[in-house]
């Protein structure tokens, strides 16, 4: 019997979203910068001591921001303010619109993990209100910017802690990248029956012909392919010959994809690619001829070389694109060639046009197995592969916000 082989390239952790119960409160901040309180006893690293009867306070308000140091990859389930200790009299001066950001490193930008508008902070002293996070990736270093006060032009506020889920935070690696070897002048797999392959974090590999092209460049037993946010780039040749390649997912963290990446991958049917992809190079999908899903994130559509898209049967591939950019592909190089464009109504599960507690049951049901047919690009809120409890709490605070 041929054994079939399932490739992980830097684990990443699995997590299915668990209750509050398995959440804990992560013990450990380093301030490393922010805006200056008005005395030294009242200054930024005051948000982590603890202490509720301390604060961070700024006069003359105009946006405050602090940066701090996990100490290690975390993934965040929720986070946790906490009023200062005098908000009854001075209510005015607590947070109303704020944003979150993370990154892994100090060399990569800023993403950003959540953005919130009325927060509706308590008005008691000493009150901790708690706010959900829906994140696919860990990050070690994070950025909270206060944009607008209740009102007044004075800020304060006592404590900030994310909480963390326990069983999966133990599964979180602080691995950055992976260096793949060559195979002599042959891709590095050849003859490795690989059935699926999950790219947690930025490969690297030599190129070129003396070096395979990649390290699966040719490999007809491969049928999917998952990339996670963490990559960032589809190399030249990355996927070229797949033959029965049919499945791929492409994270936010790609920007482009490049010559012949999936050249020749004549059995591709799903392709469904993230947010900042801003280029697809020369002949990317040249005979791919049985792709029929064609999904983009991105509002703007990629900047496409010579004959990218050309192979794509445009009668039969349905493109679907962001609500509110399908005039901007219908009149893009390539992308107005497609016949059938459609917007993706996320979350709309009901297809009403309108996003409701309706469509979180929806959602449930589907979890539950009680619904089985169903638009995985409408389903899948926060876009993982996946529809678990995390895409539930992706589609609240998408309705939370409206």
């Amino acid at each position: 019997m041929k054994k079939i082989v399932t490739i992980i390239l830097i684990t990443m952790f699995v997590l299915t979203q668990t209750w509050a119960e398995n959440e804990m409160r992560w013990p450990n901040y380093v301030a490393t910068t922010g805006t200056a309180g008005v005395v030294s006893g009242e200054d930024y690293p005051k948000l982590f001591d603890n202490d509720t009867s301390t604060k961070w306070c700024v006069t003359g308000f105009s946006g405050v921001y602090i940066e701090f140091d996990a100490t290690s990859l975390i993934r965040p389930t929720g986070y946790v303010l906490t009023t200062a200790s005098d908000t009854q009299q001075n209510t005015g001066r607590n947070p109303k619109n704020w944003i979150i950001k993370g990154r892994r490193n100090t060399n990569e930008e800023w993403t950003t993990l959540d953005e919130i508008s009325n927060g509706g902070m308590p008005t008691g002293n000493c009150s901790s209100k708690t706010f959900t996070l829906s994140t696919n990736s860990a990050y070690r270093y994070y950025r909270f910017e206060v944009t607008a006060l209740v009102s007044g032009s004075i800020f304060q506020l006592s404590e900030f802690y994310f909480l963390v889920n326990d069983t999966a935070q133990n599964d979180v690696e602080d691995v950055v990248e992976l260096v793949l070897g060559s195979n002599g002048s042959s891709p590095l797999f050849t003859d490795c029956p690989l059935d699926s392959v999950f790219i947690g974090r930025n490969i690297t590999y030599p190129t070129g012909s003396d070096k395979g092209y990649s390290p699966f460049y040719r490999n007809t037993s491969l049928r999917s392919v998952h990339i996670t946010n963490q990559e960032t780039e589809i190399m030249d040749n990355e996927f070229y010959g797949c033959t029965n390649l049919k499945n791929v997912r492409i994270g936010d963290g790609v920007t482009s994809i490049g010559n012949w990446a999936f050249s020749g991958c004549a059995s591709l049917d799903y392709f469904e690619f993230g947010k900042n992809v801003e280029s697809i190079e020369q002949e990317a999908f040249s005979d791919c001829t049985s792709v029929t899903n064609l999904i983009s994130w991105a509002s703007t559509p990629p900047t496409c070389g010579t004959q990218a898209l050309d192979d794509i049967n445009k009668w039969v591939c349905t493109l679907k694109v962001p609500k509110g950019v399908l005039p901007a592909y219908m009149a893009a190089d390539q992308w107005k060639d497609f016949f059938f464009i459609e917007e993706m109504p996320i979350g709309d599960l009901n297809g009403d046009g309108e996003l409701t507690m309706t469509d979180v049951n929806i959602l449930v049901n589907i979890i539950l197995g009680h619904v089985t047919t169903y638009d995985m690009s409408i389903a899948d809120v926060n876009r993982d592969g996946n529809i678990s409890v995390a895409d539930v709490t992706a589609l609240v605070n998408m309705i939370r916000s409206i």
